[in-house]
């Protein structure tokens, strides 16, 4: 009797130890996918950002010409 409830108990945490290891996959698995979403977040938020800079300078530039323009017109 005591043999039965032992393989039963035994059983039991078995299959929980198999629950448990499919979900901490699932969660590795999840895990390593929002790793990739944000590093390819952060690539295009740093191309953007080098976009904008860019964009700052020419208006800068363009800025200046225009204002040399006007002194010597």
């Amino acid at each position: 009797m005591v043999a039965l409830m032992s393989l039963m108990v035994q059983k039991r945490t078995a299959i929980l130890m198999q629950k448990l290891m499919a979900r901490i996959f699932a969660l590795r698995s999840i895990a390593a996918l929002v790793q990739r979403q944000v590093t390819l977040l952060l690539i295009a938020l740093s191309k953007l950002a080098r976009m904008l800079l860019i964009l700052v300078i020419r208006t800068l530039i363009l800025a200046v010409l225009l204002l040399v323009g006007k002194r010597f017109a």
